[in-house]
Protein backbone atom coordinates (compact mmCIF):
# COMPACT_ATOMS: atom_id res chain seq x y z
CA UNK A 1 0.00 0.00 0.00
CA UNK A 2 1.37 2.91 -1.19
CA UNK A 3 1.07 7.04 0.14
CA UNK A 4 1.13 8.37 -3.29
CA UNK A 5 -1.05 11.52 -3.86
CA UNK A 6 -4.26 11.44 -6.28
CA UNK A 7 -5.04 14.84 -8.21
CA UNK A 8 -8.28 14.73 -6.73
CA UNK A 9 -6.64 15.76 -3.21
CA UNK A 10 -5.57 18.96 -4.72
CA UNK A 11 -9.29 20.13 -5.14
CA UNK A 12 -9.37 20.59 -1.41
CA UNK A 13 -7.75 20.72 1.62
CA UNK A 14 -8.56 20.18 5.13
CA UNK A 15 -8.17 23.81 6.88
CA UNK A 16 -7.63 22.15 10.07
CA UNK A 17 -4.15 19.63 8.63
CA UNK A 18 -2.98 21.96 6.06
CA UNK A 19 -2.35 25.73 6.76
CA UNK A 20 -3.87 28.23 4.13
CA UNK A 21 -0.92 30.01 2.21
CA UNK A 22 -1.69 33.31 0.98
CA UNK A 23 -0.95 33.62 -2.89
CA UNK A 24 -0.69 36.45 -4.40
CA UNK A 25 0.74 36.93 -8.39
CA UNK A 26 3.66 38.28 -8.89
CA UNK A 27 4.09 42.07 -10.66
CA UNK A 28 6.29 42.26 -13.49
CA UNK A 29 10.18 42.15 -12.39
CA UNK A 30 12.12 45.44 -12.30
CA UNK A 31 15.81 45.69 -11.16
CA UNK A 32 16.76 45.02 -7.50
CA UNK A 33 17.07 48.20 -5.71
CA UNK A 34 18.38 47.26 -1.84
CA UNK A 35 17.81 50.13 0.12
CA UNK A 36 20.64 51.13 2.55
CA UNK A 37 19.47 50.98 6.17
CA UNK A 38 19.18 54.01 8.70
CA UNK A 39 22.02 54.25 10.97
CA UNK A 40 22.71 51.71 13.79
CA UNK A 41 19.87 49.85 12.36
CA UNK A 42 20.54 46.19 10.96
CA UNK A 43 20.20 45.92 6.86
CA UNK A 44 17.46 43.83 5.55
CA UNK A 45 18.42 40.44 3.95
CA UNK A 46 19.03 40.80 0.46
CA UNK A 47 16.08 38.79 -0.94
CA UNK A 48 13.61 38.65 -3.92
CA UNK A 49 11.00 35.99 -2.57
CA UNK A 50 8.25 36.82 -4.75
CA UNK A 51 11.09 36.52 -7.84
CA UNK A 52 12.00 33.08 -6.17
CA UNK A 53 8.25 31.77 -6.25
CA UNK A 54 7.94 32.56 -9.82
CA UNK A 55 11.07 31.16 -11.23
CA UNK A 56 9.70 27.77 -8.90
CA UNK A 57 6.35 27.95 -9.76
CA UNK A 58 7.59 28.58 -13.59
CA UNK A 59 10.02 25.04 -13.46
CA UNK A 60 6.18 23.41 -12.65
CA UNK A 61 4.88 24.33 -16.01
CA UNK A 62 7.81 23.86 -18.02
CA UNK A 63 8.29 20.63 -19.90
CA UNK A 64 11.07 18.63 -18.80
CA UNK A 65 13.22 19.60 -22.49
CA UNK A 66 13.03 23.02 -21.60
CA UNK A 67 13.40 22.94 -17.62
CA UNK A 68 17.34 23.19 -18.99
CA UNK A 69 17.13 26.67 -19.67
CA UNK A 70 15.65 27.93 -16.36
CA UNK A 71 18.59 25.97 -15.18
CA UNK A 72 21.63 27.96 -16.97
CA UNK A 73 19.90 30.86 -15.41
CA UNK A 74 20.01 30.15 -11.57
CA UNK A 75 21.53 27.84 -9.58
CA UNK A 76 19.62 26.04 -5.97
CA UNK A 77 22.23 27.90 -3.90
CA UNK A 78 21.10 31.41 -5.24
CA UNK A 79 17.59 31.32 -3.63
CA UNK A 80 17.42 32.98 -0.59
CA UNK A 81 14.79 31.08 1.38
CA UNK A 82 16.28 27.94 2.86
CA UNK A 83 13.14 25.40 1.44
CA UNK A 84 12.90 27.24 -1.60
CA UNK A 85 16.39 26.15 -2.21
CA UNK A 86 15.53 23.03 -1.27
CA UNK A 87 12.89 22.08 -3.71
CA UNK A 88 15.03 23.64 -6.67
CA UNK A 89 17.40 21.60 -5.64
CA UNK A 90 15.44 18.80 -5.64
CA UNK A 91 13.55 19.75 -9.10
CA UNK A 92 17.29 19.87 -10.84
CA UNK A 93 18.16 16.57 -9.06
CA UNK A 94 15.29 14.78 -10.86
CA UNK A 95 15.65 16.75 -14.38
CA UNK A 96 19.52 15.26 -14.49
CA UNK A 97 17.66 11.41 -13.44
CA UNK A 98 14.86 11.95 -15.98
CA UNK A 99 11.95 11.79 -13.54
CA UNK A 100 9.36 14.27 -13.78
CA UNK A 101 8.94 17.14 -11.86
CA UNK A 102 5.35 17.99 -12.29
CA UNK A 103 3.09 19.12 -9.17
CA UNK A 104 2.27 15.27 -8.35
CA UNK A 105 5.55 14.02 -8.73
CA UNK A 106 6.88 16.21 -5.96
CA UNK A 107 4.19 15.98 -3.98
CA UNK A 108 4.77 12.43 -3.97
CA UNK A 109 8.46 12.61 -3.23
CA UNK A 110 8.23 15.28 -0.33
CA UNK A 111 5.38 12.76 1.26
CA UNK A 112 7.34 9.63 1.76
CA UNK A 113 10.85 11.42 1.23
CA UNK A 114 11.01 14.81 2.78
CA UNK A 115 7.60 15.99 4.96
CA UNK A 116 10.01 18.00 6.56
CA UNK A 117 10.40 20.31 3.73
CA UNK A 118 7.05 19.79 2.31
CA UNK A 119 6.01 21.79 6.01
CA UNK A 120 8.37 24.09 5.30
CA UNK A 121 7.26 25.13 1.31
CA UNK A 122 3.47 24.91 3.81
CA UNK A 123 1.99 21.92 3.18
CA UNK A 124 0.35 20.65 -0.21
CA UNK A 125 -1.46 24.06 -0.30
CA UNK A 126 1.76 25.76 -0.49
CA UNK A 127 2.85 23.35 -3.46
CA UNK A 128 -0.76 24.40 -5.21
CA UNK A 129 0.07 28.01 -4.96
CA UNK A 130 3.53 28.02 -6.44
CA UNK A 131 1.85 25.81 -9.38
CA UNK A 132 -0.87 28.33 -10.27
CA UNK A 133 -1.81 28.77 -13.79
CA UNK A 134 -0.27 32.14 -13.87
CA UNK A 135 2.96 30.80 -13.60
CA UNK A 136 2.51 29.39 -17.34
CA UNK A 137 2.80 33.10 -19.10
CA UNK A 138 5.03 34.92 -16.95
CA UNK A 139 8.34 36.50 -18.26
CA UNK A 140 11.04 34.13 -15.98
CA UNK A 141 13.93 34.97 -17.39
CA UNK A 142 13.41 38.49 -15.40
CA UNK A 143 12.69 36.88 -12.57
CA UNK A 144 15.66 34.27 -12.40
CA UNK A 145 17.77 37.62 -13.04
CA UNK A 146 16.20 39.19 -9.90
CA UNK A 147 17.30 36.05 -7.93
CA UNK A 148 20.65 35.94 -9.29
CA UNK A 149 21.35 39.83 -8.58
CA UNK A 150 20.40 39.32 -5.12
CA UNK A 151 22.72 36.35 -4.57
CA UNK A 152 25.92 38.57 -5.98
CA UNK A 153 24.83 41.87 -4.23
CA UNK A 154 24.99 38.99 -0.84
CA UNK A 155 28.06 38.33 -1.35
CA UNK A 156 29.65 41.21 -2.14
CA UNK A 157 27.99 41.84 1.17
CA UNK A 158 29.46 38.64 3.14
CA UNK A 159 32.89 39.75 1.15
CA UNK A 160 32.46 43.21 2.43
CA UNK A 161 32.18 42.54 6.21
CA UNK A 162 34.83 40.12 5.60
CA UNK A 163 37.24 42.96 4.34
CA UNK A 164 36.32 45.38 6.78
CA UNK A 165 37.73 42.61 9.53
CA UNK A 166 40.44 42.24 7.89
CA UNK A 167 41.26 45.66 8.44
CA UNK A 168 40.82 44.89 12.54
CA UNK A 169 43.05 41.65 12.35
CA UNK A 170 46.21 42.56 13.35
CA UNK A 171 47.62 41.77 9.93
CA UNK A 172 50.24 44.29 8.27
CA UNK A 173 49.05 46.76 5.77
CA UNK A 174 50.77 44.81 2.77
CA UNK A 175 49.05 41.52 4.31
CA UNK A 176 45.32 42.61 5.01
CA UNK A 177 45.69 44.45 1.27
CA UNK A 178 46.78 41.19 -0.49
CA UNK A 179 44.03 39.35 1.93
CA UNK A 180 41.22 41.95 0.60
CA UNK A 181 42.07 41.41 -2.85
CA UNK A 182 42.05 37.61 -2.91
CA UNK A 183 38.71 37.84 -1.39
CA UNK A 184 37.17 40.15 -4.16
CA UNK A 185 37.97 37.65 -6.14
CA UNK A 186 35.23 35.33 -4.68
CA UNK A 187 32.77 37.86 -5.98
CA UNK A 188 33.19 36.26 -9.48
CA UNK A 189 30.19 33.93 -10.80
CA UNK A 190 31.58 30.92 -12.33
CA UNK A 191 31.14 30.05 -15.66
CA UNK A 192 28.41 28.07 -16.20
CA UNK A 193 28.63 24.30 -18.38
CA UNK A 194 26.98 24.55 -21.57
CA UNK A 195 25.43 22.01 -23.18
CA UNK A 196 27.70 20.85 -26.65
CA UNK A 197 25.11 22.56 -29.41
CA UNK A 198 25.02 25.51 -27.58
CA UNK A 199 28.75 25.28 -27.49
CA UNK A 200 28.95 24.92 -31.12
CA UNK A 201 26.51 27.72 -31.45
CA UNK A 202 28.58 30.08 -30.02
CA UNK A 203 31.46 29.44 -31.68
CA UNK A 204 29.64 30.40 -35.30
CA UNK A 205 28.20 33.69 -32.99
CA UNK A 206 30.95 36.09 -34.20
CA UNK A 207 29.83 39.02 -32.95
CA UNK A 208 30.42 37.71 -29.70
CA UNK A 209 33.44 35.52 -30.27
CA UNK A 210 36.78 36.29 -28.17
CA UNK A 211 38.96 38.27 -30.71
CA UNK A 212 42.61 36.33 -31.29
CA UNK A 213 45.36 37.85 -30.15
CA UNK A 214 48.92 37.73 -32.47
CA UNK A 215 51.61 37.45 -31.25
CA UNK A 216 53.52 39.14 -34.23
CA UNK A 217 55.38 36.03 -35.13
CA UNK A 218 54.01 35.69 -38.65
CA UNK A 219 54.78 32.26 -39.46
CA UNK A 220 53.22 31.06 -36.21
CA UNK A 221 50.24 32.99 -35.94
CA UNK A 222 49.05 31.86 -39.50
CA UNK A 223 50.09 28.39 -39.02
CA UNK A 224 50.21 27.13 -35.83
CA UNK A 225 47.69 29.19 -34.37
CA UNK A 226 45.29 29.84 -37.38
CA UNK A 227 44.80 33.34 -36.67
CA UNK A 228 46.19 34.18 -33.55
CA UNK A 229 46.21 33.33 -29.62
CA UNK A 230 42.88 31.93 -28.73
CA UNK A 231 41.44 31.63 -24.83
CA UNK A 232 43.54 29.19 -23.13
CA UNK A 233 46.53 28.46 -20.55
CA UNK A 234 50.09 28.81 -22.32
CA UNK A 235 53.73 28.05 -21.19
CA UNK A 236 56.91 29.82 -22.46
CA UNK A 237 59.60 27.93 -21.12
CA UNK A 238 63.72 28.06 -21.42
CA UNK A 239 67.18 28.48 -19.62
CA UNK A 240 68.03 31.24 -17.44
CA UNK A 241 69.30 34.43 -19.47
CA UNK A 242 68.05 33.04 -22.93
CA UNK A 243 65.57 35.53 -23.44
CA UNK A 244 61.76 34.42 -21.86
CA UNK A 245 61.23 38.06 -20.82
CA UNK A 246 62.80 39.92 -24.16
CA UNK A 247 60.48 37.35 -26.44
CA UNK A 248 57.38 38.28 -23.47
CA UNK A 249 58.06 41.77 -24.20
CA UNK A 250 58.41 41.62 -28.27
CA UNK A 251 55.05 40.26 -28.01
CA UNK A 252 53.18 42.74 -25.79
CA UNK A 253 54.91 45.64 -28.44
CA UNK A 254 52.72 43.76 -30.98
CA UNK A 255 50.05 43.30 -29.02
CA UNK A 256 49.76 46.24 -26.93
CA UNK A 257 51.33 49.27 -29.00
CA UNK A 258 50.16 47.98 -32.55
CA UNK A 259 46.60 45.54 -32.09
CA UNK A 260 45.81 48.04 -29.08
CA UNK A 261 44.87 45.34 -26.67
CA UNK A 262 44.41 45.16 -23.24
CA UNK A 263 46.89 43.04 -21.32
CA UNK A 264 47.57 42.77 -17.44
CA UNK A 265 51.79 41.78 -16.68
CA UNK A 266 52.80 40.26 -13.60
CA UNK A 267 56.69 40.41 -13.59
CA UNK A 268 58.73 39.08 -11.02
CA UNK A 269 62.13 40.04 -13.01
CA UNK A 270 60.96 43.74 -14.24
CA UNK A 271 59.93 46.61 -12.88
CA UNK A 272 57.01 49.01 -14.64
CA UNK A 273 59.95 51.28 -15.71
CA UNK A 274 62.20 48.79 -16.65
CA UNK A 275 59.42 47.11 -19.31
CA UNK A 276 58.07 50.71 -20.72
CA UNK A 277 62.27 51.49 -21.87
CA UNK A 278 62.48 47.79 -23.26
CA UNK A 279 58.91 48.84 -24.87
CA UNK A 280 60.87 52.40 -26.55
CA UNK A 281 63.71 50.60 -27.52
CA UNK A 282 61.62 47.66 -29.38
CA UNK A 283 59.02 50.40 -30.74
CA UNK A 284 61.63 52.84 -31.89
CA UNK A 285 64.76 51.02 -32.36
CA UNK A 286 66.53 52.30 -29.78
CA UNK A 287 69.64 51.00 -27.57
CA UNK A 288 67.83 49.19 -24.79
CA UNK A 289 70.99 48.88 -22.56
CA UNK A 290 71.44 52.76 -22.69
CA UNK A 291 67.81 53.28 -22.05
CA UNK A 292 68.00 51.16 -19.19
CA UNK A 293 70.84 51.88 -17.35
CA UNK A 294 71.99 55.10 -18.97
CA UNK A 295 71.56 58.07 -16.89
CA UNK A 296 68.51 59.81 -18.45
CA UNK A 297 69.79 63.10 -18.46
CA UNK A 298 72.34 61.85 -20.72
CA UNK A 299 69.53 60.66 -23.55
CA UNK A 300 70.59 61.70 -26.82
CA UNK A 301 67.55 63.70 -28.31
CA UNK A 302 66.41 60.36 -30.67
CA UNK A 303 66.33 58.41 -27.21
CA UNK A 304 64.19 61.42 -25.11
CA UNK A 305 61.79 61.36 -27.84
CA UNK A 306 61.41 57.32 -27.95
CA UNK A 307 60.51 57.49 -24.30
CA UNK A 308 58.25 60.18 -24.67
CA UNK A 309 56.39 58.56 -27.49
CA UNK A 310 56.38 55.43 -25.75
CA UNK A 311 54.67 56.88 -22.80
CA UNK A 312 51.97 58.86 -25.01
CA UNK A 313 51.34 55.59 -27.21
CA UNK A 314 50.95 53.77 -23.32
CA UNK A 315 48.70 56.04 -21.92
CA UNK A 316 46.13 55.55 -24.29
CA UNK A 317 45.75 52.14 -23.64
CA UNK A 318 44.45 49.50 -21.13
CA UNK A 319 47.94 48.12 -20.29
CA UNK A 320 48.77 47.37 -16.31
CA UNK A 321 52.05 45.72 -14.79
CA UNK A 322 52.04 44.39 -11.49
CA UNK A 323 55.97 44.49 -10.07
CA UNK A 324 55.66 41.70 -7.49
CA UNK A 325 55.23 38.15 -7.07
CA UNK A 326 50.94 37.57 -6.62
CA UNK A 327 49.24 34.54 -5.45
CA UNK A 328 47.24 33.28 -8.19
CA UNK A 329 44.01 34.46 -6.89
CA UNK A 330 44.90 37.56 -6.58
CA UNK A 331 46.48 37.83 -10.02
CA UNK A 332 42.98 36.52 -10.87
CA UNK A 333 40.85 39.24 -9.24
CA UNK A 334 43.17 41.42 -10.23
CA UNK A 335 42.32 40.45 -14.22
CA UNK A 336 38.78 39.78 -13.43
CA UNK A 337 38.32 43.61 -12.65
CA UNK A 338 40.21 44.86 -15.61
CA UNK A 339 37.96 42.56 -17.72
CA UNK A 340 34.68 44.08 -15.83
CA UNK A 341 36.25 47.94 -16.29
CA UNK A 342 37.66 48.09 -19.81
CA UNK A 343 37.86 44.51 -21.09
CA UNK A 344 40.87 42.40 -20.80
CA UNK A 345 42.55 40.26 -24.23
CA UNK A 346 45.53 38.68 -22.32
CA UNK A 347 47.50 37.95 -18.92
CA UNK A 348 51.10 37.22 -19.15
CA UNK A 349 52.93 35.83 -15.77
CA UNK A 350 56.66 36.13 -15.67
CA UNK A 351 57.21 34.38 -14.04
CA UNK A 352 55.35 30.21 -12.71
CA UNK A 353 57.92 29.19 -10.63
CA UNK A 354 57.85 32.42 -8.13
CA UNK A 355 54.29 33.30 -7.71
CA UNK A 356 53.46 32.59 -4.37
CA UNK A 357 51.00 29.61 -3.62
CA UNK A 358 47.56 30.41 -1.93
CA UNK A 359 48.01 27.49 0.35
CA UNK A 360 51.45 26.92 1.22
CA UNK A 361 52.29 23.32 1.26
CA UNK A 362 56.00 21.43 2.48
CA UNK A 363 56.58 20.39 -0.81
CA UNK A 364 57.69 23.26 -3.53
CA UNK A 365 56.39 20.46 -6.42
CA UNK A 366 53.04 20.32 -5.26
CA UNK A 367 52.92 24.39 -4.78
CA UNK A 368 53.93 24.68 -8.25
CA UNK A 369 51.85 22.29 -9.76
CA UNK A 370 48.82 24.22 -7.95
CA UNK A 371 49.61 27.82 -9.10
CA UNK A 372 49.90 26.24 -12.65
CA UNK A 373 46.11 24.90 -11.94
CA UNK A 374 44.60 27.98 -11.08
CA UNK A 375 46.45 29.47 -14.20
CA UNK A 376 44.75 27.48 -16.43
CA UNK A 377 40.82 27.67 -14.63
CA UNK A 378 41.50 31.66 -14.93
CA UNK A 379 42.00 31.25 -18.40
CA UNK A 380 38.66 29.23 -18.82
CA UNK A 381 36.97 31.24 -15.96
CA UNK A 382 37.91 34.76 -17.74
CA UNK A 383 38.09 33.64 -21.85
CA UNK A 384 41.28 34.73 -22.15
CA UNK A 385 44.75 33.68 -23.51
CA UNK A 386 46.91 33.47 -20.05
CA UNK A 387 50.76 33.01 -20.71
CA UNK A 388 52.60 31.72 -18.40
CA UNK A 389 56.52 32.24 -18.04
CA UNK A 390 58.79 29.03 -16.88
CA UNK A 391 61.88 28.34 -15.88
CA UNK A 392 63.67 25.27 -17.59
CA UNK A 393 65.67 22.65 -14.85
CA UNK A 394 69.24 22.72 -14.49
CA UNK A 395 69.74 19.30 -16.23
CA UNK A 396 68.65 21.10 -19.34
CA UNK A 397 71.56 23.45 -19.11
CA UNK A 398 74.22 22.71 -21.60
CA UNK A 399 72.17 20.58 -23.90
CA UNK A 400 71.74 21.15 -27.65
CA UNK A 401 67.85 21.19 -27.43
CA UNK A 402 65.47 21.50 -23.95
CA UNK A 403 62.04 19.25 -23.77
CA UNK A 404 59.17 19.07 -22.20
CA UNK A 405 60.48 17.17 -19.02
CA UNK A 406 62.84 19.75 -17.97
CA UNK A 407 59.89 21.77 -16.67
CA UNK A 408 61.24 22.85 -13.64
CA UNK A 409 59.55 21.08 -10.43
CA UNK A 410 56.38 20.46 -11.72
CA UNK A 411 55.00 17.98 -14.25
CA UNK A 412 51.86 19.49 -13.48
CA UNK A 413 52.72 22.28 -16.18
CA UNK A 414 53.10 20.51 -19.53
CA UNK A 415 49.89 18.51 -17.87
CA UNK A 416 47.86 21.52 -17.70
CA UNK A 417 49.10 23.78 -20.72
CA UNK A 418 47.26 23.74 -24.12
CA UNK A 419 50.85 24.61 -25.61
CA UNK A 420 54.29 24.80 -24.53
CA UNK A 421 56.56 26.84 -26.10
CA UNK A 422 60.06 26.26 -25.55
CA UNK A 423 62.91 28.76 -26.66
CA UNK A 424 66.56 28.07 -26.91
CA UNK A 425 69.23 30.41 -28.27
CA UNK A 426 72.91 30.61 -28.80
CA UNK A 427 74.10 34.03 -29.54
CA UNK A 428 71.79 35.75 -32.40
CA UNK A 429 70.39 32.32 -33.55
CA UNK A 430 67.04 31.35 -31.55
CA UNK A 431 64.29 28.69 -31.96
CA UNK A 432 61.11 28.98 -30.99
CA UNK A 433 60.10 25.09 -30.56
CA UNK A 434 56.27 24.85 -30.34
CA UNK A 435 56.72 21.44 -28.33
CA UNK A 436 53.23 20.82 -27.11
CA UNK A 437 49.73 21.96 -28.86
CA UNK A 438 47.00 20.24 -27.53
CA UNK A 439 44.81 21.35 -30.18
CA UNK A 440 46.80 21.23 -33.78
CA UNK A 441 50.57 20.93 -34.71
CA UNK A 442 53.88 21.30 -32.97
CA UNK A 443 56.63 23.08 -35.43
CA UNK A 444 60.37 24.69 -34.74
CA UNK A 445 60.70 28.15 -35.61
CA UNK A 446 64.01 29.69 -36.40
CA UNK A 447 64.05 32.89 -34.32
CA UNK A 448 66.88 35.36 -34.22
CA UNK A 449 67.44 37.78 -31.58
CA UNK A 450 68.80 41.59 -31.60
CA UNK A 451 71.10 42.33 -28.79
CA UNK A 452 70.90 46.14 -29.04
CA UNK A 453 67.18 45.98 -29.07
CA UNK A 454 66.78 42.98 -26.77
CA UNK A 455 63.85 41.79 -29.26
CA UNK A 456 62.87 38.82 -31.27
CA UNK A 457 62.61 38.85 -35.11
CA UNK A 458 61.71 35.96 -37.21
CA UNK A 459 64.71 34.37 -39.52
CA UNK A 460 64.56 34.21 -42.84
CA UNK A 461 65.05 30.89 -42.91
CA UNK A 462 61.85 28.50 -43.69
CA UNK A 463 60.50 25.43 -41.74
Amino acid sequence: MTNDIDSAEFDGFDEETEPAVAFEAPPPRVAVTPRRPRHGAQPEPLRDLIAERAVLGRAFWRPADEFADVVAQVAPEMFWRPAHRSLFGLMVDRHQDGKPIDLLAIANHLRQFDPRLLDDLGGLSGLTGLSDEYFKGIDWPAYARAIRDCWRLRRIEAVGREIVDLAYSGESADEAEADAIARLGRIEIPRRDRSVPDALRARLDLDHAPARVKTGITRFDIDVLHGGLRPGYYVLAGRTSEGKSALMISMLVEMVLYQRKSALVVSVEMSEDTIGLRFAAIAHGQHAARLINGDAAQYSTEERRAVEATAQALSDRNFRVVPRPMKPSEIRAMAGQMQREAGLDIVFVDYLQRLHPDRPMNNRVVEVGMISGAMKTMSEELQVPVVALAQLSRAAVGREKPALHHLRESGDIEQDADQVWLLSRTDEEATFDVAKNRHGKIAEIPMRFIKAEMRFTESSTTY
